[in-house]
């Protein structure tokens, strides 16, 4: 029933979920482009090679970024949690009128 009253954040416990689909989603991406360059080197062999180099390199950039989207979204809610806690401190601090 917590899911309706919205005290507790729902989009912290799927990040993990989140950073995983990112990471498949460029694997596939960079296979696709791998075997597009290799079926590419029939024709021209350079640009089949820069497009077997550039799926490479997709794999690596798109952990990466997937990584850094989803500490920045971490680290947002890092800082609306410790926000709250000083409201809640603060709040207990002070007496009530």
């Amino acid at each position: 029933m917590g899911l309706f009253k919205f005290d507790r954040l729902l989009t912290p416990s799927i990040i993990k979920v989140l950073f995983y689909i990112g990471v498949i989603a460029s694997v596939i991406s960079a296979f696709t482009i791998i075997s597009s360059g290799v079926a590419m080197m029939q024709w021209q062999v350079w640009a089949g090679l820069a497009s077997i180099v550039g799926g490479l390199l997709l794999v690596f950039v798109g952990i990466i970024a997937s990584r850094v989207a989803t500490e920045i979204i971490m680290v947002l809610f890092m800082i609306r949690d410790e926000l709250v806690w000083q409201r809640q401190s603060r709040s207990q601090a002070t007496p009530a009128e």
